[in-house]
């Protein structure tokens, strides 16, 4: 059966999915807008790009709303229809290539799904994407599929065999990878600074595991390529020549080290110098932040001076100046002059 389904997949007019990451970080997007502060559920898209070369280039893609309960569903394709034409008008390259799931599995009303994404191009790319995996995995959480035809072994016998069609659409692997170009490089590095926890600002113990999952990651593919060399050795498996080629051009980048120790002495050189040059920058940044603490000191000392002087001279120039009367002393005095000229006159 695999041999009948790959034999399908070749006759697609591609054969692997190549995904760019503004596109998946749009499917994370997508599933913590629907599911902030409510019971999470799944999300449903399209995906847009372009074929060329027997490779799907998926460059972007866009949001549709989507509702499930059990076997119902509903897909709101007069919005999708709307956002097609907007794009076209934007991008005009970028077509409908497929649609993608939140997952994180194949469900059962995804072939239907699939089937109505056929009126909009003819082999639509499936990609399902775990926005929230559990397990720490060493590779990317998604897969990618396209819907083929194959012989129906479900016939129960002879006499329903009439009413079941001879074969059926299923679901088949697709190999894909992730590429991304210089321009989208740079604008996701900044846009992941912007996110908590995600980019390369965080804890120093967020940056270790992240280290830590890199390292797990390139080890696991290494078993792989040991193990692939180690069968074609013993001759389990036929040698593919493009595979050894890619295994070549790794090598090939990988740098010429002549002597280990000296390597590693370089190595070690270079970094100590790196890391003093850090440890410079950290201390230069301490001393002007003392220097600067030193200033204001002296700068609230002159003040606090100033005013001290200023009270000073206020309550000597008080002191030395005659006490005025109040305005209720003012009013008794002018009273008592006014008696004294009504006697007078009489």
């Amino acid at each position: 059966m695999a041999s009948s389904v790959s034999d399908s997949v070749k006759k697609l007019p591609f054969s692997r999915v190549t995904v760019h990451p503004i596109a998946l970080l749009s499917v994370v997007d997508h599933y913590n807008r629907v599911n902030k502060d409510v019971a999470p559920r799944r999300v449903v898209g399209i995906l847009l790009g372009s074929i060329s070369n027997g490779v799907v280039d998926v460059l972007n893609c866009y949001a549709v709303p989507f509702e499930e309960d059990g076997e119902v569903w509903f897909l709101d394709h007069n919005f999708h229809e709307t956002m097609a034409r907007m794009c076209r008008k934007v991008n005009a390259k970028e077509t409908v290539v497929g649609w993608y799931s939140s997952g994180p599995k194949i469900r059962s009303v995804d072939m239907q799904i699939n089937e109505l994404m056929t009126k909009y191009t003819p082999n639509p790319v499936f990609l399902v994407v775990d926005v929230n995996p559990k397990n720490e995995q060493l590779a990317l959480p998604m897969e990618a599929f396209v819907a083929v035809e194959e012989l129906n072994d479900e016939v129960p016998n002879k006499e329903d065999s009439k009413n079941v069609p001879n074969t059926r659409m299923k679901f088949s692997h697709l190999p894909y990878d992730v590429a991304t170009l210089e321009a989208e490089d740079i604008g996701v590095e900044h846009l992941l600074r912007d996110i908590p926890g995600r980019g390369g600002q965080g804890s120093i113990s967020e940056r270790i595991a992240h280290k830590e999952r890199a390292l797990r990651s390139l080890q696991s593919k290494l078993l792989e390529v040991k193990a692939y060399l180690v069968n074609v050795v013993e001759g389990r498996l036929p040698p593919n020549q493009k595979v050894l080629e890619s295994i070549q051009d790794m090598f090939n980048m990988l740098p010429k080290v002549t002597d280990a120790r000296q390597y590693v002495r370089s190595f070690t050189v270079e970094s100590n110098d790196m890391l003093s040059a850090v440890y410079l920058g950290a201390l230069t940044r301490a001393v002007i932040a003392l220097h600067e603490l030193i200033l204001n000191k002296y700068e609230y000392h002159d003040a606090e001076l100033k005013l001290d002087e200023a009270s000073k001279k206020k309550a000597a120039a008080a002191a030395t100046k005659p006490a005025e009367k109040t305005d209720e002393e003012k009013a008794a005095s002018s009273k008592d002059k006014n008696d004294e000229d009504d006697t007078k006159m009489k």
